[in-house]
Formats: structure tokens, C-alpha cells, sequence
């Protein structure tokens, strides 16, 4: 790092940057897709530091989640003999993916609702939900209920107790 130049101001010029909101939609996107990291960790200190526009930033994580939830449906529905199945093996998701379709078969849109709405990794639920036909209208409700509960949430405790919930999302307590 650069003589003068310290984490925070560091961090200041990226959340500051023009951009970090779409930088932030490309890492919810990926969070969706592949990331083991909860989102949480990333928009509670953006939320933190740029208050003014913290509704904006729960609604683009939400927005990429979104994208990257509607691509896992469609690897389910059109691609999941060629794409999906490759998918499945290389994670190593077979034994989760058969868990699900039980889960999803039994709670169809109570099921995709929690799924995403706790912080376990979704790429199977979604991947699944558009294999076993869970309705799409179903499904893109369940994601938006879920998730957009969680970082709304986020959003909302960040406004009420600012520092206190960042360090307790971010392990800083």
C-alpha cells in the first residue's frame, strides 16, 4: 500500500467509486452463482458507509442475486441433462440435489422462500427448482420474498444500529 494511504481511505474511494454499484451487482451475481460468501459481509460496511444510499444498495445485491437465480432455474429447466448435470458432478451436489427435489417437492414455494432467505448456499434450490418444475412465477417470488427479506433486513438494521450490526456481520464485534 501506498505511503499515506490507509485502509479506510482505501475503502472510502471504492465505495465511493462510480463503479462499486455495479461492482456490487457482479459480486451478488457471483455470490448467487458460485461464492461461498455471504452477502452480508460486503453490503452491511457499504451500507454503513454510504447510508444515503442504502435502500439503492440492497436492491442492487438483490438485483444480481435475482439474475443469478434466474440462470440456475433456467440451467435446471432447459440445460439440466448437459449443463446441469456437469454442474452437479463437478460441485459434488448429487446427494444434495436428490435432498432438494424431496424438499422442493413437498414445500415447492414455502421451500425456495427459505432456502433463500438463510445464508446455505442456493446454486443447488435453484438449479433444482427449474429441473423439477417448480412454476416460475413461484420461483421468481420465492427469490425476491427470501432474499429480498435478507438484504432489506440488513438494510434496515444497519440504518437502526449502524456500527453494531456491521461488526457483527463482518465478525468485528
Amino acid at each position: 500500500m501506498a505511503a499515506g494511504t490507509s485502509p479506510e481511505s482505501l475503502l472510502r474511494r471504492i465505495v465511493d467509486a462510480r463503479s462499486a454499484p455495479a461492482a456490487l451487482f457482479v459480486f451478488a451475481f457471483l455470490e448467487g452463482a458460485v461464492l461461498p460468501v455471504p452477502i452480508e459481509a460486503v453490503i452491511a460496511p457499504y451500507m454503513q458507509m454510504r447510508r444515503d444510499r442504502i435502500w439503492r444498495i440492497a436492491a442492487t445485491a438483490l438485483a444480481g442475486f435475482f439474475v443469478s437465480a434466474i440462470a440456475g432455474y433456467a440451467i435446471g429447466a432447459l440445460f439440466l441433462d448437459t449443463l446441469g448435470a456437469e454442474i452437479i458432478a463437478t460441485m459434488g451436489w448429487r446427494e444434495q440435489f436428490a435432498e432438494v427435489e424431496v424438499f422442493l417437492g413437498e414445500y415447492g414455494l414455502w421451500a425456495m422462500i427459505g432456502l433463500a432467505v438463510t445464508p446455505l448456499p442456493t446454486q443447488v434450490a435453484m438449479i433444482a427448482a427449474g429441473a423439477f418444475g417448480l412454476p416460475l412465477d413461484q420461483f421468481a417470488l420465492a427469490i425476491l420474498l427470501g432474499r429480498g427479506g435478507r438484504v432489506f433486513g440488513v438494510a434496515l438494521l444497519v440504518r437502526i444500529w449502524g456500527d453494531r450490526v456491521v461488526g457483527w456481520f463482518t465478525g468485528r464485534t
